[in-house]
């Protein structure tokens, strides 16, 4: 095959920006959803719990903090989740041209939110108000890996997004291969 006839061929998804699109779409999306179901669905466990003392008498008032996260922040993870969501499935199929600047760009964005969420969690000391568990120790490693996570996938990410096989897909053409210099005597 000649080099006219690759130029008119629409290159095909490499598996790298496949790949890219999936753990972003995880990261992005399924953590922030999943993490939302169950906050809601423990909440609305513990609000179906009755408390009774040994006369039958129904508890006044009783709970506590399940999540560790404001309800706000995580409705605010999922409502971008599923706005990365629309922009990922754009980016999966490669239309419009444009969309591989607005996936970068997303990707940037939500990043500096999370990253931001895990160093306000990791070094916000906690209140004595809300009492001691034992769970400190495990939250903070797994803030830890979430950070992690929330560097390296974005990283990965805009790399292979600015590669030449994923430009030459999101373009729908391959770059015209240089003009060789002329052959000296």
């Amino acid at each position: 095959m000649n080099t006219r006839d690759k130029q008119h061929l629409k290159p095909p998804r490499p598996l790298g920006l496949s790949l890219a699109i999936l753990l972003s779409i995880f990261l992005f999306t399924v953590l922030p959803l999943a993490q939302l179901c169950v906050l809601f669905s423990i909440q609305y466990r513990a609000s179906q719990t009755r408390i009774t003392d040994a006369n039958g008498a129904e508890a006044i008032a009783f709970g506590g903090n399940f999540g560790g996260i404001s309800t706000i922040m995580v409705i605010t993870q999922a409502v971008l989740g599923i706005v990365f969501l629309g922009i990922a499935i754009f980016a999966w199929h490669g239309r419009p041209t444009s969309i591989r600047h607005v996936m970068n760009g997303s990707v940037l964005l939500l990043t500096l939110f999370y990253v931001w969420d895990n160093l306000a969690a990791l070094f916000v000391p906690t209140a004595l108000a809300g009492g001691i568990d034992s769970g400190a120790g495990l939250r903070t490693a797994l803030q830890c890996v979430r950070l992690f996570a929330n560097l390296l996938i974005p990283l990965y990410t805009l790399w292979y997004m600015n590669r030449g096989p994923a430009r030459a897909f999101f373009q729908g053409h391959y770059r015209p291969a240089p003009a060789e210099p002329p052959a000296q005597p």
